[in-house]
């Protein structure tokens, strides 16, 4: 691993147990997100896996709550909120046998602390999906949006980035040292990106990278 690479490739949050209690309807987050503008700390865009590979802009189609890591004191200033939660996830939290994930009923199970700091003075952030059978297919994510497990998040927000981590030589690399599962491929951030040595080019191909990488988000869009 490259001290570079440090703190900037993540799996997302994984829910846990109750985990569909989290999940809010689009009637639900709106009428929560017209409560105020500080709810939009709380219910947030949800990215999953199938964002990345089935919806054409790769937005994200669901709702969640969101505490983070914030304490019960601090989820009780979301009374609406907490209260689905308790009555949604706390039921399932209450039967499992890790303490932690009990007492901290209101969090996701692993709310991914590195990740949320990395990407906190970012205003988007890259992801691609966790599994897949084909291209690695990376894209923009507005950072308000929080992603799963079943996605792979990137902390950077520059076009030179993208170029990179979208590159051939990017796929070759992650392909040769990540897991596969059945037949679809793996990213395993701990192998594939945190190994990656990456360009050290003058400010002319830099920008080349980066305005390829612009173009090549562009004429995806236009074609989906």
């Amino acid at each position: 691993s490259l001290p570079a690479n440090a703190d900037r490739a993540f799996f997302g949050c994984i829910l846990g147990a109750g985990g569909p209690g989290f999940i809010l309807t689009e009637d639900q987050a709106q009428e929560l997100l017209e409560k105020g503008p500080k709810w939009r700390d709380v219910v947030r865009p949800l990215l999953v896996g199938e964002d990345l590979t089935q919806r054409p802009d790769h937005s994200p189609g669901r709702w969640v709550i969101d505490f983070g890591f914030k304490t019960l004191e601090e989820a009780r200033e979301y009374p609406e909120a907490l209260e689905i939660v308790r009555e949604l996830v706390k039921p399932a939290r209450d039967q499992v046998s890790r303490e932690s994930y009990r007492r901290n009923w209101w969090r996701f199970a692993e709310p991914i602390r590195g990740m949320r700091q990395a990407l906190a003075d970012l205003s988007r952030y890259i992801a691609c999906p966790a599994l897949t059978s084909g291209r690695g297919g990376f894209c923009w994510v507005d950072s308000w949006a929080i992603a799963t497990g079943q996605a792979t998040v990137f902390a950077f927000d520059d076009d030179y980035s993208m170029g990179i981590l979208s590159s051939a030589i990017h796929e070759h690399w992650a392909r040769a040292r990540s897991s596969t599962f059945r037949t679809d491929f793996r990213y395993t951030p701990s192998s594939a990106f945190a190994t990656l040595v990456w360009p050290q080019p003058d400010e002319g191909a830099r920008a080349a990278v980066a305005d390829a990488a612009r173009g090549m988000i562009e004429r995806r869009d236009e074609l989906c």
